[in-house]
Parts: structure tokens; C-alpha cells; sequence
């Protein structure tokens, strides 16, 4: 990628559709959503974090969607969930 100045909505492409579908720019996408924070002056808006949200959901065998109160599914949330893979025709 060449050093320039690029559209949001091309910095998205270029965070998420390359080199190869599926793929994913961490720095592209981390420029993007700073420019956002900061266009819509929300950079400075403090959000409280725990440590368990540090914590991957997968990991803990938490399954994040369901509503609160609800009976936990003994199944692996992993197992569960469905996955689509987009590609370009």
C-alpha cells in the first residue's frame, strides 16, 4: 500500500478486503476507527471496562448472547455458532 491520503471508505476496503479476502489490516482498521472517534469528537468519551471483558467469550465458554436470566445451553458456543465466508465474484 502506498503512502497517501485515502477516503474513509477506502481505508475500509484496504483494512478488511486486502491482501486476500478475509484478512484483516489491524493498523488500517485501528486508523479508521481513530479518525472516526475523533471526526465525531467522541475520542475522549470514557467507557467503564472490567477485567472479565477482557476475557474472551470463546474461551470462557460464555455464550454473550443470550438474555440475561436465561438457563445457560450446556453446548460449546464454539459448536454453535455459524460462520459465512464472503468472497468476490
Amino acid at each position: 500500500m502506498a503512502s497517501g491520503n485515502y477516503a474513509l471508505g477506502e481505508l475500509l476496503d484496504l483494512a478488511l478486503g486486502t491482501p486476500e479476502i478475509g484478512a484483516v489490516n489491524f493498523n488500517i482498521l485501528h486508523r479508521l476507527l481513530h479518525t472516526i472517534l475523533s471526526s465525531l469528537d467522541i475520542a475522549e468519551i470514557r467507557v467503564h471496562v472490567d477485567g472479565s471483558d477482557f476475557q474472551s467469550p470463546l474461551l470462557a465458554g460464555a455464550d454473550y448472547r443470550r438474555p440475561a436470566g436465561s438457563p445457560r445451553k450446556p453446548t460449546s458456543p464454539v459448536k454453535s455458532r455459524k460462520f459465512y465466508v464472503v468472497r468476490e465474484y
